[in-house]
């Protein structure tokens, strides 16, 4: 109810096209995330006597991956029986995708880093095999 109310965002809104848990499971919506998770874990961070920036500070891309997972988990949790098979079919398939295009952009930046190295491994070769020009290297007075 809470996350309805200050983000919007109904979690039990996971079959509409574009949903959040869509953009959850892409890992598009990062803000969003941990706009939810400031939600829901507020009160027992408030009793840990931990404040949102120690806990943000103490996390990194692993623990948001794994807030990520639980909070999806809980969600297909809470969804009916007979829809928590294709919700958690979906969210593999858009997980899946996410990854390959992940996958796709790394093999092009090592593409690129490889043609860079070789561009300028023969510029170097280029300027050390040129002859110096025999006016410049004499001393001047």
């Amino acid at each position: 109810m809470k996350i309805k109310s200050e983000l919007g965002i109904d979690v039990t809104d996971v079959a509409s096209e574009n949903s959040w848990i869509q953009d959850l499971a892409l890992s598009e919506d990062i803000v969003t995330l941990m706009s939810m998770v400031v939600i829901i874990l507020q009160p027992a961070l408030d009793k840990a006597g931990v404040s949102m920036e120690e806990f943000f500070d103490r996390i990194g891309a692993e623990e948001c991956d794994a807030l990520l997972s639980a909070l999806i988990g809980g969600v297909v949790n809470f969804t009916p029986a007979h829809k928590q098979e294709p919700l958690v079919r979906a969210i593999v398939m858009m997980q899946t995708k996410a990854e390959k295009a992940a996958q796709k952009v790394l093999l092009l930046l090592e593409d690129r880093s490889e043609k860079v190295d070789k561009e300028m491994e023969a510029q170097f070769q280029s300027m050390i095999q040129k002859p110096l020009n025999p006016s410049s290297s004499t001393p001047q007075e």
